[in-house]
């Protein structure tokens, strides 16, 4: 086979399971193992579960040899950009999506950047690798669960905005989890005043602020709202005075008895620092800011 082009034995390579191929050919020279990551870059470098079970890959073969020869390959895991897998597909498709996202293995792939995982069973598994992924590597990521698992009680986001369609998104995804009991935001920004094409986040921020993007839009079950916002913007006492007096006349911080919120301004910053709770003060030397 040395003596054929790439171009045949690619074709060749075409035919064969994944597991046949990366079992026959990887590691044989450099050659072999440039185009068997060339196949990746035929599939959009793609991992799909899928095409795994559709390749008739059994649950044994994923787990036990494809998925460790991947992993342990450098230059193979690094072709993958793309991990998508549906745990709807068939038991053996769900097996291998628990096994691939228990102790951190997505974080083996460095140049992954689109990650979309359908009828999740459980986000457990994964949610200490997608805090890395979300901040590092990631450009896409979809997630959809099971609508058969219980419902979040409690949800923590710290996360920058930076943009007007930040804002947008956080508060489409707010609106998903409208059920939750406890919810906390750590968000910051940076110079939005400077930047003309916004509209939403153009000045400072108050009560009305909070309650139309920093909350869902129906609130059911919400007991406990903890939130800390660091703004780069200009103040003066009386705005200082203006934000903390919005949460003591705004009709639903009174009725959720949630206006005991403080605002202190940083000149030498420039920048807003508003909380709702004195536990919050703590974030201001946090190296989240």
């Amino acid at each position: 086979m040395e003596i054929l082009p790439n171009e045949i034995l690619l074709h060749i390579f075409s035919y064969l399971e994944w597991f046949d191929m990366l079992t026959s050919f990887w590691s044989l020279n450099i050659r072999f193992n440039s185009l068997v990551c060339s196949i990746f870059s035929i599939n959009d470098n793609r991992l799909n579960s899928g095409l795994l079970i559709t390749h008739g890959l059994s649950y044994n073969k994923c787990c036990s040899i494809l998925f460790p020869l991947i992993l342990n390959s450098s230059p193979l895991s690094s072709s993958i950009q793309r991990i998508h897998f549906d745990g709807s597909n068939s038991i053996a498709s769900d097996l291998c999506y628990e096994w691939l996202f228990n102790d951190k293995k997505l974080l083996c792939f460095p140049n992954l950047k689109s990650l979309v995982l359908g009828q999740c069973g459980s986000i457990k598994p994964i949610v200490q690798s997608l805090s890395y992924l979300v901040q590092n590597q990631l450009d896409e990521l979809t997630l959809t669960f099971n609508k058969h698992i219980p419902k979040l009680r409690c949800f923590s986001l710290k996360t920058f905005i930076n943009n007007d369609s930040n804002i947008i998104y956080l508060k489409w995804l707010l609106n998903n989890i409208n059920y939750v009991e406890k919810l906390q935001l750590q968000l910051r920004s940076d110079k939005l005043i400077e930047t003309s094409r916004q509209n939403i986040l153009k000045s400072f921020i108050d009560a009305s602020f909070i309650r139309q993007y920093c909350l869902p839009d129906t609130i059911s079950n919400l007991i406990y709202f903890d939130f800390y916002i660091c703004s780069e913007c200009q103040l003066s006492f009386n705005d200082v005075e203006k934000i903390t007096n919005s949460f003591k006349i705004h009709s639903f911080f009174i009725d959720h008895q949630w206006t005991n919120v403080k605002c202190l301004f940083d000149p030498i910053m420039s920048c807003q620092h508003l909380f709702s709770s004195l536990n919050n003060t703590s974030q201001i030397s946090d190296n989240f800011m």
